[in-house]
């Protein structure tokens, strides 16, 4: 049986291929993939790419989530059916006009950052300062971010410093991390840049 060893190891090493995937796994979520989804967002937005925008969005499904409402009588928050007919998708940000945007839905949010934030003359450009993230679930991660806007109003240069909170989930298709929540507010005064 001298040939015994070498067939107990090919025998391990055949056993051992069996395991390895067919394909190449999913990469590994976390807050790399996070912060990805973050910076992916602010780059199209600066460059006003509406396909890499429309990709950047995904509702939350219409029956993910519990609605407690105030009882008409009581007043008194109570447990209704899920009332929204659509999937859920929360787009707060403010305008280069200082103004308030909110939407609900990835197309008037796409709207609101081609037109209202960025615009035909404003040359938006994003930097991230800082980012802390977390992704507890594909289900449901989220951030924190702070990160400069600076913008062109009236011919004049501005940075604005922002603020964002943002939730995201996992998708099958790449940018495998979607936004379905983002709420961005100054995080200070603007100030006026030369040039």
């Amino acid at each position: 049986m001298p040939n015994a060893p070498r067939y107990a190891v090919a025998s391990l090493l055949l056993l051992a291929a069996s395991w390895l995937p067919a394909h190449p796994a999913t990469p590994p979520r976390g807050p790399g993939a996070v912060i990805e989804a973050v910076e992916g967002f602010l780059r199209a937005a600066a460059e006003q790419d509406a396909a890499r925008l429309e990709k950047c969005f995904q509702p939350r499904p219409a029956e993910a989530g519990a609605a407690y409402l105030p009882d008409p009588k009581t007043g008194v928050l109570t447990f209704q059916a899920n009332t929204r007919p659509t999937g859920y998708l929360h787009f707060a940000d403010v305008g280069a006009d200082g103004q308030q945007i909110t939407c609900t839905d990835a197309a008037t949010a796409i709207a609101a950052v081609r037109t209202r934030i960025h615009g035909a003359e404003r040359e938006v450009m994003h930097r991230i300062l800082s980012v802390h993230a977390d992704c507890p679930s594909g289900d449901c991660s989220w951030a924190s971010v702070t990160f400069e806007r600076t913008f062109r109003r009236d011919g004049q240069r501005v940075c604005q410093p922002m603020r964002a909170t943002v939730l995201v989930q996992h998708q099958s298709e790449p940018p495998h991390m979607r936004i379905f929540h983002w709420h961005a507010s100054p995080a200070g005064p603007e100030q006026l840049l030369k040039g």
